[in-house]
């Protein structure tokens, strides 16, 4: 091992073309951020839903998907009938009163 292979070992040994150019942005790190959150989750559960359902595991990402469909079909169908920038608090406030919108306002 030459003197070129070695890790460098301190942070003047790092060499860096155009420094303090370098940035990330509130999207950019956002973005990262839920990137990560969703690919370990994506990663981690998969094999554990492959161990339980066995040789049905397709079927198993098949019914999921059908299932996320109909939420969100369900979804667009009731902002569709009661359009306002409120998002779910302001359907449950409409539908079932106030005492629902607060517990959806309360859990952020």
């Amino acid at each position: 091992m030459n003197e070129q292979d070695e890790a460098p070992t301190s942070r003047s040994d790092w060499k860096h073309v155009d420094e303090g150019t370098e940035s990330i942005t509130l999207t950019g790190a956002v973005a990262m951020g839920a990137g990560v959150m969703i690919g370990a989750g994506i990663f981690a559960l998969t094999g554990q839903i492959a161990e339980l359902a066995g040789p049905l595991f397709p079927l198993s990402f098949i019914a999921g998907a059908v299932v996320t469909a109909l939420v969100a079909y369900s979804y667009i169908k009731v902002s569709d009938a009661w359009p306002s920038s409120g998002g779910i608090a302001m359907t449950l406030q409409k539908a079932y009163g106030p005492e629902w919108a607060f517990l959806a306002y309360s859990r952020r």
